[in-house]
This record gives structure tokens, C-alpha cells and sequence, in this order.
């Protein structure tokens, strides 16, 4: 079965160039139609996700473009410039193709001198885990023909990288510190394809599928080299407390739990049962006294409606910050003082508001194609992705505007693996650079995969490397 999970991987890859315009419009279908039905989620489910052939259906507006700007082209957006061509000014910034036996022309070393952190990289094609840094350092961490690889995740520190290995032998998960040297695997019950490190770097929550319509997790203790089952359900989110000692969990649509992870046991949060309602992962606030969920809405009217709540566990006070109609996704500020969320409804737009949790002021965001978005470091922008014409769009909310960049075709495993779910990765991964001076993504230029950074105050953004998928060390490495 792992072997059988490792082709299918593969053929997900190999399709990417001819599939992904198509996943792309598909996943904007899928997210805004699971949103609607009382019944239905996006959910972590079964093996490493395989994108479906789809037909490309006509080109939509690009509504979270400025009107005045041109509509996206069906043809995939080339990223990777020429050293000293200037772009387009068209829609900005645009950028002008490169011959792919020129492409390591395209990221000169004084442009990777821009990078100011560290960036775990998976390879193109699930192969390979590579930090990338300021002055052009390089380390590969791990490689391995025969073997899929995937989801690099940073501990809190930024001294190690985790990630998945399956090959035909097992499942493993592997720890790395990033200036290198001896790697530790750890045999997992499961071939793991989600992480989430503890707040003090030493243990890891793993989600994987044991069983066909079953999502597991486990605990892999770093300090006592043991993995260890806990729970299972028909899907799983969840979140470790600021302290560690407690997760949230989000369980096949019947509730949320407290779960203690040295002992197993969970118990019911004690409020109502969200049962039907449509987010994610529920999160802790930074103090750790608090959960911010979604919870049915005592209104009524044609459309039900649901409602964004903080509870406070030590007194049981619960206050509510939205509401609105659909699926929702939301975001604590990293400073705990604002609170960003949507909702998806089909047939309409996204609606997408930043609440200031002390004064409860509401401000609206002009992003009607929205549906993955990440706060800054600094807690003072948003990065936000949007649905376009065959494309995803990239900008930059702060303070009432909005900078557009340029715009994407993702890579099958950024869409499929990390943005559709998002609402989990956001509380593991960052896109940010730790200064908030700009950010990382994985694109398709040339029928292939590479990441790239894009720097706040730049038009273009600047070729890393091939890879994947990508993430911002949260803290220097020691």
C-alpha cells in the first residue's frame, strides 16, 4: 500500500503541468460548493492527495483584481525574469519568460542575499529537503530516490525540520537540524501527512490515514523516541496549547474536544456542538486561556447563520466576534489583538472582515476571491490568495490597501496538499519571512515547479530554487 501511495504521488506530479489551470478552477468549485451543505467539509481524508483530470471551464472575471488591470490569461503566468529585464508595466508586476536552460541565470546571488531567513524547501518532486538562506547558503538535508517526501515543517526554534518519508519498507517521520549532521527517523502507524510540533520543540502531532475514511493522530516524543496513537475520526484538526499540555480537536463534525496527549483522554469543550458548521482547525489564543471556534447562531432566516466566538475556559464567558453565512476560515493576529475571518457562501463572494478583539471595530477587506490568507510577523498585513481566471491572485492587505503582486499557478502540492486545508496549515507553517519583509510561495513556470520570495517592496519575485512547496524558518536557527 505505501508503494502504491508513493506512484500515485508521483503521477499526481507528472500531471501537473497539463492539470493545474484545471485543479485550480475545480478547487475554487470544491471550496465554495463543501461550504454551503450543512452536511459537508473539507476535510483530511485517506492517502497523498492525486489531483483528478478535470475539464477547464471558461474563463471567470478576475474579481480580486483591480478592474482596471487586464484579465488573467489562460496561458500559466512565467515568474522567472531575465537578469536585468525590466517588466511589463501592464499589470504589475509582470514578468518576462526565460528559456528553462537559462534558469539558474534568473537568481543571481546578490538576489538571494535578499532572502533574511532561512527556507525549508521539498524538492520538485517529492524527493528531497533543502534549506535555503541569506548569503546563498545551501544544505540539503535529506534525499533519497525511491522514496516520497513530504511535508517539512519547522520546530518553534528553527534549529530542526521535520518531515514525512514513505518507501516501500514504511512510514517514517525524520528530524534534522538544519545545520546538519545525523538524521533521526522514527517509525510511524501511519504514512504521515500532516505535523505540528509542540510550542517547546519536543514532540510532534501527526495525522495520517490508517484505515480507509479514517484520519489518526499520534504523538512522536522526541525525548523518549516513541510514537504513540491516540484517536481517530472520519476527519481531524487540531491544535496544540500554547503550554502543550492540551489540544483542541475538531472531530468529524460532531464537536470539539480537549485532549490530554500524555494520557489519551479527551472530554467535550462544554459548548454547544458545532455539528453541520463548516470551518477547520479551532485555535488557542498566544495567553492560552481561550479557543476561537465556530458555533451555530440562534437566528433564523433563509440562509443559516453561524458565528465566529472566543471562549474563555477559566470562566466559561464566550463573545462573539462574527457572523455570517457558508464556510469559515479565521486567524488570530500573532499579536492576539485582531481577529481576521471569511465566509463562502456558493454563488456569492467571499466576505472578509478584521475585527480589533478590545474595541470589536470591524473592518471589511475588498477581496472578494479570497480563500487563503496568512497575518505577517508584525501583525500589521495580511498576505492573501485569491481564485482568478486560471490563476490564483497574490497581494498584500495593511491599513485599508491593497498591493497586488503577481499572479500564481501554484503548484499541485501547495493547492491541493496546503492551500484547500489551510485553516490547519496556517497554525504550522509560515509564508512569511520572520521580518515580515515579504514572502514564499511554490509556482509552476515553464511546465515546472520552483519557489519563489517576494519581497514586499519589489515588483518581481525572486527565484529561489526548484522545489514544491516552502516555509519560512519562524525563528533563526541557534
Amino acid at each position: 500500500m505505501l508503494q502504491s501511495e508513493i506512484m500515485k504521488a508521483r503521477a499526481a506530479d507528472a500531471r501537473r503541468s497539463t492539470l493545474l489551470p484545471a485543479v485550480l478552477l475545480a478547487a475554487a468549485v470544491f471550496l465554495t460548493a463543501s461550504c454551503s451543505a450543512p452536511d459537508s467539509e473539507v476535510v483530511f481524508e485517506g492517502a497523498v492527495p492525486d489531483a483528478a483530470p478535470t475539464t477547464l471551464p471558461a474563463a471567470a472575471p478576475d474579481t480580486a483584481s483591480p478592474s482596471s488591470a487586464p484579465s488573467t490569461s489562460a496561458t500559466e503566468p512565467s515568474l522567472i525574469e531575465s537578469p536585468g529585464t525590466t517588466p511589463t508595466t501592464t499589470r504589475p508586476p509582470v514578468t518576462t519568460r526565460l528559456p528553462v536552460t537559462d534558469i539558474t541565470r534568473a537568481a543571481p546571488e546578490r538576489e538571494l542575499d535578499l532572502l533574511t531567513m532561512q527556507v525549508a524547501v521539498n524538492g520538485p518532486s517529492g524527493e528531497s529537503v533543502t534549506i535555503f538562506g541569506p548569503r546563498t547558503e545551501q544544505i540539503e538535508l535529506y534525499a533519497a530516490e525511491g522514496e516520497f517526501i513530504s511535508q517539512p515543517t519547522w520546530s518553534p526554534d528553527g534549529r530542526f525540520v521535520a518531515w514525512s518519508r514513505i518507501s516501500a519498507e514504511g512510514a517514517e517521520v525524520a528530524v534534522g537540524r538544519v545545520g546538519g549532521g545525523p538524521v533521526r527517523s522514527f517509525e510511524a502507524p501511519f504514512g504521515v501527512y500532516y505535523m505540528q510540533w509542540r510550542p517547546d520543540g519536543r514532540a510532534l502531532g501527526l495525522l495520517g490515514s490508517p484505515d480507509p475514511g479514517r484520519v489518526a493522530l499520534a504523538i512522536l516524543d522526541l525525548d523518549r523516541e516513541t510514537v504513540t496513537p491516540m484517536n481517530a475520526s472520519s476527519s481531524y484538526y487540531f491544535h496544540w496549547s500554547p503550554e502543550g499540555n492540551e489540544m483542541i480537536t475538531h472531530l468529524g463534525l460532531t464537536g470539539l474536544e480537549l485532549l490530554d496527549p500524555a494520557t489519551g483522554e479527551s472530554s467535550p469543550l462544554g459548548a454547544e456542538a458545532p455539528a453541520g458548521v463548516g470551518f477547520q482547525a479551532a485555535s488557542w489564543t498566544p495567553e492560552g486561556r481561550s479557543i476561537l471556534y465556530v458555533r451555530p447562531a440562534d437566528q433564523e432566516g433563509e440562509l443559516r447563520q453561524d458565528e465566529l466566538v472566543i471562549h474563555d475556559l477559566d470562566t466559561g464567558e464566550i463573545e462573539v466576534v462574527g457572523a455570517g453565512a457558508g464556510f469559515f476560515n479565521f486567524s488570530l493576529s500573532p499579536d492576539g489583538k485582531s481577529v481576521a475571518y471569511s465566509t463562502r457562501n456558493r454563488g456569492a463572494a467571499t466576505v472578509m472582515r478584521v475585527v480589533e478583539l478590545a474595541t470589536g471595530r470591524a473592518e471589511e477587506i475588498d477581496a472578494p476571491g479570497v480563500f487563503a490568507w496568512q497575518w505577517s510577523p508584525d501583525s500589521r498585513k495580511i498576505l492573501l490568495l485569491g481564485i482568478g481566471a486560471a490563476a490564483v491572485t497574490v497581494c498584500v492587505y495593511e491599513e485599508g490597501d491593497i498591493t497586488y503582486y503577481q499572479s500564481i499557478v501554484p503548484t499541485d502540492t501547495f493547492l491541493s496538499n496546503y492551500l484547500i486545508f489551510w485553516g490547519q496549515y496556517d497554525l504550522s507553517h509560515t509564508l512569511w519571512a520572520p521580518d515580515s519583509s515579504g514572502f514564499v510561495y511554490a509556482a509552476v513556470d515553464r511546465d515546472s515547479n520552483y519557489v519563489f520570495f517576494q519581497p514586499l517592496d519589489e515588483e518581481r519575485p525572486i527565484l529561489i530554487g526548484p522545489g514544491s512547496m516552502a516555509a519560512f524558518s519562524p525563528a533563526p536557527a541557534a
